[in-house]
């Protein structure tokens, strides 16, 4: 505080003015982390007191769908807004409509620590003005403003990838329960019990498909619902496959194995892919670490026996 009062003085001389600013920046700062740690909590909160303040505030209109918000986000583009945070929320499998709420909450905790932590390292270990300070915490401020959106956005990605990776199995056992015998809805509710020790995302995702057409909603609206909830728009014309044989009454297994065998083709694909990216994903780590260790192995002997017969001399 006092460090903050004499970086006020250089700047402000009339003692009581100096007074109501450090004031109102301590006041400010309060009023943000109490707001941030509000959204925390309730998003947090117990699901039925949540439950009860819904019933009492006699909402006049229906809450919009999560497909709804994700429809309207997509159109919206691909910032740092509001509507792209749900969007990658969702995607990240945080479907909850607090979600939200604990997002923000976390972003301005961590915008208010950040800053708070290189105040107090700037005033410890240098000596800087006071234009310098806010020049670095605005810097700082932005960083960590924009970094949990990195981090959501790549934990969204994982999880798209890892629901990618699984679908080829699924789809296989999908064949397996239908030649078997089962209907496509028993099949789908069988295979998401199946693969959800091992793919655990993408159980859960078939077992919301499994329940919306039990639910009366149709194919196709269950699986272009689970496009936008995923990501994943690979999927899609795997969707119209599977619409089209229901309707036209042809094999769904044979469509299924097709599509199936397609999906594999480019998982190997991928995975070549990537193997083929890790020799020049190698050049920067050999250049910079291994290559001088070696050379100092290989030419530091000769340069200290150079150095010993020059110094002789």
């Amino acid at each position: 505080m006092d460090t903050l009062n004499q970086m006020l003085g250089q700047v402000l001389a009339d003692p009581q003015l100096r007074q109501w600013v450090l004031i109102g920046v301590v006041g400010l700062s309060a009023l943000t982390l109490f707001w941030g740690l509000t959204l925390v909590a309730s998003g947090v909160a117990s699901p039925y007191r949540r439950q009860l303040r819904e019933i009492q505030r006699e909402v006049d209109e229906d809450e919009e769908s999560l497909e709804q918000r994700l429809v309207i986000a997509k159109e919206h583009g691909s910032g740092f807004n509001g509507h792209r945070v749900r969007t990658l929320l969702v995607h990240a499998g945080y479907q909850k409509g607090s979600a939200y709420r604990v997002f923000v909450g976390i972003r301005v905790m961590v915008i208010l620590v950040s800053l708070l932590v290189t105040f107090v390292v700037l005033n410890m270990m240098t000596q800087l003005p006071l234009s310098g300070i806010l020049l670095v915490l605005l810097g700082v401020g932005y960083v960590a403003y924009i970094l949990p959106v990195f981090v959501l956005e790549r934990l969204a990605n994982k999880r798209m990838t890892r629901m990618k990776l699984a679908m080829p199995d699924a789809l296989d056992l999908l064949v397996v329960c239908t030649e078997a015998g089962l209907g496509f809805k028993a099949a789908l509710q069988r295979v998401a019990q199946e693969v959800s020790m091992s793919h655990e995302e993408l159980a859960e995702e078939l077992t919301l498909i499994s329940a919306k057409l039990r639910a009366g909603f149709s194919m196709q609206q269950a699986f272009d619902e689970f496009i936008l909830r995923t990501g994943l728009e690979d999927f899609k014309s795997l969707s119209v496959a599977i619409n089209q044989s229901i309707q036209l009454g042809t094999s769904i297994a044979e469509t299924l194995r097709i599509y199936a065998d397609e999906y594999r083709i480019k998982r190997k694909q991928e995975a070549e892919e990537m193997a083929a990216k890790v020799g020049t994903k190698m050049i920067f780590p050999l250049v910079t670490m291994i290559w001088p260790s070696f050379f100092i192995v290989a030419i530091g002997p000769a340069l200290i026996k150079v150095f010993r017969v020059f110094g002789n001399m």
